[in-house]
This record gives C-alpha cells, sequence and structure tokens, in this order.
C-alpha cells in the first residue's frame, strides 16, 4: 500500500509525459516476478508472503527504475535526492510504528473514551514528529508561506471590511439620529400647533377675487422672504438689516388697497402635490416657530401661491379658471417687471 501511494505521483508524470513506452517492459518482468514469489513465499509463509511478493517485485523494478527514466530523461536531473528522500520517508514510517507499539504498551483502551482520547493522542503525536522531521522542507516551507500568504490577504480583508464596517455603522447611526431628531420635530410640531394659533391666511379663489375686485395690491412673502427677515441670506440676496426692517414694515402693512400674501401651508396640506407637501412639512419642521414669531398677529393674509396653481397642485381642475383670473389682472394695463440680477 505503501509503496502504491509512493508511485503513484510518478505513474501520474509517466502518463502526462509519455515515457509509460519506455517503461512497458518493466511492468512485465515486475509481473512475473511477482507471481514467481507469490507461489514461492505463498506456500511458505501463507498470505503475509504473497503481500511479501509483490513488495519485492515493486522494490526490484518499479522503486529503482521508473525514477530514473523521469528523472533523467524529463527533469535532466538526478534521481538520488528522491532516493534519499523515500529512505528518510521509510525511516519516519519505522520510527512511527515504534512510538504507536511504544504508546499502546503503556495506554489501555477500557471504552469509548479512551479509545477516542487515545485515538486522539496518537493523531497529535504523529502530526507533531511529521511535522518536526520535515519543518524544514520544500513542502512545508511552501505550506507556510501560503498560509502567511491568506492570513495577510485575510488581515487586508478584514481591515477593509472594519473600516466599511465604521463607515456603515455610522452612516446607519446618523440615519437613526436624523430619523430620531425628525421624529422630535414632529412631535414638538404638534405640541406647538395645539399651543399656538395659526396665522389666517385667505385661499388662493378668494385671493384672486379680491386683488380683481377691489384693485389692491399684494407683496408675497415665501420661504425667501421669511430667512431674509429672521437674518439669513438667500442665494441671490445676502442679509441687509435696511432690508429685514423694510420686509417688516411691508408684512406688518395695514393698508387696505395692499394684501400681504404668505404661503398658504400652516393647516391642512392636502391640496398640494406629495412632492410639494413633503417640502413644507419638512420646511415648517424647523421654521414654523420662527415664523410665527414675525408674523402680526390677528392679520389677515392673502394666498402667495396665486402664482403656483398648476405645477405643485394634487388637483389641477381648477387651473384654467385661475389662469384667466390672474389674466384679468394686467387686462388693459401697463406691466413694469423688475428682476434682480441673480434672481430666477
Amino acid at each position: 500500500m505503501y509503496l502504491s501511494c509512493v508511485m503513484q505521483p510518478l505513474w501520474s508524470y509517466r502518463e502526462a509525459t509519455g515515457l509509460y513506452r519506455k517503461t512497458k517492459w518493466i511492468m512485465v518482468i515486475c509481473a512475473m516476478i511477482n507471481i514467481g514469489l507469490s507461489i514461492i513465499l505463498g506456500k511458505t509463509i501463507g498470505v503475509i508472503g504473497i503481500i511479501l511478493a509483490s513488495a519485492i517485485a515493486r522494490i526490484v523494478t518499479y522503486v529503482w527504475y521508473e525514477p530514473q527514466i523521469l528523472f533523467r530523461e524529463y527533469f535532466a536531473n538526478s534521481e538520488k535526492g528522491y532516493y534519499v528522500q523515500l529512505i528518510k520517508n521509510i525511516f519516519l514510517i519505522i520510527v512511527l510504528v515504534v512510538l504507536g507499539k511504544q504508546f499502546e504498551k503503556v495506554f489501555f483502551v477500557s471504552g469509548y473514551g479512551t479509545w477516542i482520547l487515545k485515538a486522539s493522542v496518537l493523531g497529535a503525536g504523529f502530526v507533531l514528529v511529521t511535522y518536526l522531521f520535515y519543518r524544514n522542507s520544500e513542502g512545508v516551507n511552501y505550506i507556510r508561506k501560503k498560509i502567511k500568504d491568506e492570513r495577510f490577504k485575510s488581515s487586508c480583508y478584514c481591515s477593509s471590511n472594519y473600516r466599511k464596517s465604521r463607515r456603515n455603522n455610522k452612516r446607519i447611526k446618523d440615519i437613526k439620529m436624523k430619523k430620531i431628531k425628525i421624529l422630535i420635530y414632529k412631535l414638538w410640531n404638534k405640541v406647538y400647533c395645539w399651543c399656538h394659533k395659526k396665522p389666517k391666511v385667505v385661499g388662493t379663489d378668494d385671493t384672486l377675487d379680491k386683488l380683481i375686485k377691489d384693485n389692491c395690491s399684494i407683496s408675497r412673502f415665501g420661504d425667501g422672504e421669511f430667512s431674509l427677515i429672521l437674518g439669513g441670506s438667500i442665494a441671490f440676496q445676502r442679509y441687509d438689516k435696511v432690508l429685514e426692517e423694510k420686509l417688516r414694515e411691508v408684512l406688518e402693512s395695514e393698508s387696505e388697497r395692499h394684501l400681504v400674501g404668505i404661503p398658504n401651508v400652516f393647516g391642512n396640506l392636502a391640496e398640494f402635490s406629495e412632492e410639494s407637501r413633503k417640502w413644507w412639512e419638512n420646511y415648517l419642521l424647523g421654521n414654523r416657530k420662527k415664523i410665527y414669531s414675525i408674523l402680526p398677529k390677528n392679520k389677515i393674509f392673502y394666498d402667495a401661491q396665486i402664482t403656483r396653481i398648476y405645477i405643485n397642485r394634487k388637483d389641477k381642475s381648477h387651473s384654467r379658471d385661475r389662469f384667466e383670473k390672474i389674466k384679468t389682472l394686467w387686462n388693459n394695463k401697463n406691466i413694469l417687471i423688475v428682476e434682480g440680477a441673480l434672481s430666477r
């Protein structure tokens, strides 16, 4: 069995390189020796003699002849190293067998537990002795290198995964904190709405009718104007104290012919499109209290969204009538359009 395992790599090379043509006669000779010795030794010592005959036949044929052919004609090298390594392997097997026999004398099996323990100790011992015997060999060095390379790759992979994991965890944490923050704002917003009266804003159609009927003017305030009043800047206008004062003056105006328009978004947002509704909900979460603080109490405001009667509305069935009303405002009138350099 051992000789078959030893010769298997040589046979693989023999088939792959085509050298079996030069070893075909050695096979015949090996078979003849095997048959002759099996008859002789089988009659004298029985089954063991037949096994021994097979071993002797292979040793005097395959074991010494095939390595010579392979190393000399294919590898262009001497076969002496192979024979030396083969002798070392046989010596190691003899050592392991002797150690195993000695161990059996001092360790007795009395049940499944001791049997498993004995097998484990013998297995670990054989592996340790084999490693010490081959520790400086080319094969063991190659295995060490592969393990080292794999550990390096694994450490790099783990390190990369760790960095990715940290980034993902931070991202998840930021998302969770943002959700918690939004939830707190929503709860606070609801409480604030319950405790404070929302601004009174006349609807879109009534605002247009008022402008047409009474020939009024309207100043429209939106998120940009609110920001300028509260000390902020917008894309096309930096904060200016004088501008803030003027905007407050207009916002608090009580002229009968002048309407002050603000977005009608402080109550139900069902009339707006999904995108517009979400925008105003998010905007008011952080700005509702600030806007309420600058709006005059008990003042009636008009809808500043009279110029946005189609794109941000959910129900567009009234858009045509509203556009006609807007046309009426400018009918037979001279119009002056004033536009900022960077405004829309």
